[in-house]
């Protein structure tokens, strides 16, 4: 009788795992989707930003090398800075700060003034592929982190097909200038659901119990088999380079 008390308890004590991390990777999917649409808008509208400040095309090419120039700036000190600290106030100020830059580039008055806007947006952008990475490798385990970079890499596929046909039909029904306006509000509100929601590791977050941590931690040991299925064979071939310098 109390064997059968001490199982049930056992039993019950058992946590069951939480599914919090395809939760993040859902935010994470939305993270680096409105990213892509707030670098890649400027080619849709940009027919009509060249007639209106009569810009030739070494200008016009300038707007988008401006964006790269800052994108290359501030993807190493990022990486460097999540390294010590985290992902989660990084790629939320990032988000912020993108989306504010965003909306800043529909505001516009000439074309000098749109370049250093897109600087800035390559400045704030410059942080989110490692800031996404960095929280993939830290939220799955190896066996799902291909899917997890899958669908985080997909969402720039996603934004090439969906984000023209949006941004081409709020220039024609209001004008270029709000394409940048309304792809801004995403943003800005993603980089509070992420402050919220989606903490460096998750050890450290709410949401995530200790049965799913242990999941991600833990299940990393799979891996040790594998690697040691290649060790006798190291031996054979060094069994054979004894053999033959034996032999001379």
């Amino acid at each position: 009788m109390s064997n059968g008390t001490t199982m049930t308890t056992i039993n019950t004590t058992v946590e069951r795992k939480t599914r919090y991390r395809w939760v993040v990777l859902a935010v994470i999917f939305l993270f680096y989707l409105i990213n892509f649409a707030d670098r890649t808008n400027l080619g849709v509208v940009l027919p009509m930003i060249k007639a209106e400040f009569n810009l030739s095309n070494f200008e016009a090419g300038s707007l988008m090398s401006f964006f790269f120039l800052g994108y290359a700036i501030t993807q190493i000190p990022g990486g460097l800075f999540m390294g010590k600290h985290g992902t989660r106030g990084m790629v939320s100020f990032s988000i912020l700060g993108f989306s504010i830059f965003t909306y800043l580039i529909g505001t516009s008055a000439n074309a000098v003034m749109m370049k250093w806007f897109r600087l800035g947006l390559g400045l704030c952008e410059g942080p989110s592929p490692v800031g996404g990475s960095a929280t993939i490798k830290n939220w799955y385990p190896p066996q799902e982190q291909g899917t997890a970079a899958g669908v985080f890499m997909g969402a720039s596929s996603v934004a090439l097909m969906s984000i023209p046909p949006i941004a081409v039909w709020i220039m024609v029904n209001y004008g270029w200038r709000h394409v940048f306006y309304w792809f801004a509000i995403p943003g800005i509100i993603l980089s509070i659901i992420w402050y919220l929601f989606v903490h460096s590791r998750p050890e450290e977050s709410p949401y995530c119990n200790q049965a799913e941590v242990d999941y991600i931690r833990n299940t990393s040991a799979l891996d040790i088999p594998r690697r040691q299925i290649g060790q006798p064979q190291v031996n054979q071939w060094a069994g054979w380079i004894r053999l033959s310098a034996g032999k001379k």
